[in-house]
């Protein structure tokens, strides 16, 4: 039998609404709570799969370290701390006034380039600009000390 020879309408021998709507009201609310406390652990559980994805992809790129990157941190850190003990050695006697300025122009800039290193930790250029402004900062400082 061809397609076309099929007839394009079919009426149904009976109605089915009334049964349809006869099985969606003949719920109970006992029924209706039982499915609900069947229903509450599978929804519990899919939310703490979903909340425990969120969590390990939050913290994921964080266990993926680039081993450069990591090594070029450590050398900022340590230069960083080399910088700090040598300003720390130096006497603690008020600066000349007039150096006031340059030192705090410094110190900015240490903070901006140890920013963009965040940003950029291949950076060897900044690197190198930090332990600049370092060795600028620690030659002014004592320059000031000695007149």
């Amino acid at each position: 039998m061809a397609l076309r020879q099929l007839p394009r309408t079919v009426q149904p021998t009976r109605d089915l609404w009334p049964g349809i709507a006869a099985r969606i009201g003949a719920g109970s609310p006992a029924q209706v709570r039982a499915l609900r406390r069947r229903r509450l652990p599978h929804l519990a559980l899919a939310a703490s799969i979903a909340l425990l994805a969120l969590g390990v992809t939050r913290w994921w790129p964080q266990a993926s370290v680039d081993p450069q990157a990591q090594m070029m941190q450590q050398q900022v850190t340590a230069m960083t701390r080399e910088y700090d003990a040598a300003l720390a050695q130096l006497p603690q006697a008020a600066l000349p006034p007039v150096l006031a300025p340059g030192l705090q122009a410094l110190d900015a800039s240490a903070v901006q380039i140890r920013r963009a290193l965040q940003q950029a930790p291949h950076s060897t250029r900044l690197i190198a600009q930090l332990q600049h402004t370092y060795a600028l900062r620690l030659r002014l400082s004592q320059r000031g000390m000695h007149g």
